[in-house]
């Protein structure tokens, strides 16, 4: 059967209204000041506020609400700008994967204050151990807040920072964040999931851990997407008992 290892955060919290807790888990890290790192859309939705409300009876609070979609290494150097600003000692990213992935890049920087991300690319290149960070994904397409990944497009082609380092301390993952998105996003995340398991499974690196987290997300995606994008802008009729969510225990 041969020997494999997988790789996955600290501790990861699922369930509705899960942001709430946010408070707590930035004080079992021991953190007093945080960078929120998020985009402009998320808080126009509002998801933002509801983090950062419960954050700041904890700790410390600054936001820096400009990512782009698909940064470029320049986008992420002024990422890495204003973490090091302050001497944060948490990180907590709110969005989608581009934000996912500014936020380790954001905790890469807070404490290897000699790197500049260029130095990063490749494979365990971050000299130093991240400072601690939350992620609070609010897509299901690209897995970002469970991958010791990194993505930045470097001369117009996406390259990776790869490192343990990466992974989260805490994901804080609620459903009624991503039951927000668009239908159209939605759909377009929800077959991003799906590419991504089927690719899981099939990968010759496979085991049978991530096998059998590929199978099941295969499972519910194909149970759920649709119903997902019809009522995704309809908490009520999402969740409601009897719904395909609730019925079959997804």
């Amino acid at each position: 059967m041969g020997t494999y290892a997988v790789q996955l955060p600290k501790r990861v919290v699922f369930g509705d209204g899960v942001e709430e807790k946010i408070g707590a888990e930035a004080k079992g890290l021991g953190a007093k000041k945080a960078l929120i790192v998020t985009d402009a859309t998320i808080e126009k939705a509002g998801l933002l506020e509801k983090v950062e409300k419960t954050l700041k009876e904890a700790v410390e609070v600054d936001v820096f609400d400009i990512v782009e979609s698909e940064p470029t290494l320049a986008a992420a150097e002024t990422v890495a700008g204003a973490a090091r600003a302050a001497k944060y000692d948490l990180i907590v990213g709110v969005g989608g994967g581009s934000v996912m992935d500014m936020a380790k890049v954001a905790s890469a920087v807070a404490s290897n204050p000699g790197q500049a991300v260029s130095e990063f690319m490749g494979a365990n290149k971050i000299a130093n151990p991240s400072v601690s960070k939350i992620l609070v994904p609010t897509t299901a397409g690209t897995g970002a807040e469970a991958t010791p990944f990194t993505l930045i497009i470097v001369g117009g082609k996406k390259k990776a920072i790869a490192s343990p380092y990466n992974l989260a301390d805490v994901v804080l993952i609620s459903p009624s964040f991503t039951a927000t998105m668009p239908p159209r996003v939605t759909a377009s995340t929800g077959m991003d999931a799906m590419s991504h398991a089927i690719e899981a499974f099939l990968s010759t690196g496979s085991n049978p851990l991530t096998d059998s987290f590929a199978l099941e997300a295969i499972r519910k995606i194909a149970d759920n997407l649709e119903v997902a994008f019809s009522h995704g802008d309809n908490l009520d009729a999402l969740f409601q008992p009897g719904s395909r969510c609730t019925s079959r225990g997804n």
